[in-house]
């Protein structure tokens, strides 16, 4: 239920992922996708990207007309500040101070990188920031399959 109150730029996750990959659909609810990748391995897959969004969505199964069908949504990362992240009581942007997010999971990697992750079963919210001024660089929502 948390994560079915997030929403992207105004538009919750289950209106995203009743979208199943249709291309149309998706960008009749957000800018134009600037680059369309799709393929076949390991599963049938669309790709959209923008300035404003990285969206993936996977499905196994094609109809006689070769659609892709029950894709499902991989992940959606937010490149910019034209859209918001909403969750939790947070309205996120690339461009905010991590600041809002002082009580929250911050994780350090390996390499020394810093997010603040909310995960929720096989669903993660990672926030991404430059370590140096608290800025958010990207917002990240993937879905572990």
């Amino acid at each position: 239920t948390e994560f079915q109150l997030l929403k992207f730029g105004g538009i919750s996750l289950s209106e995203i992922k009743e979208i199943k990959g249709d291309s149309v659909s998706f960008q009749n609810l957000f800018s134009k996708a600037d680059i369309i990748k799709t393929g076949e391995e390991p599963a049938y897959w669309i790709n959209l990207i923008s300035s404003d969004y990285d969206v993936y969505f996977q499905g196994d199964v094609k109809d006689s007309c070769g659609v892709v069908l029950d894709s499902q949504l991989i992940y959606f990362k937010i490149l910019n500040g034209s859209l918001n992240l909403y969750m939790k009581g947070y309205n996120l942007a690339v461009g905010d101070n991590v600041s809002v997010l002082k009580d929250s999971n911050m994780l350090t990697y390996e390499d020394g990188t810093k997010r603040y992750v909310f995960k929720l079963g096989s669903q993660v919210i990672r926030v991404n920031f430059n370590q140096k001024t608290d800025i958010i660089t990207s917002l990240e929502y993937v879905y572990y399959h």
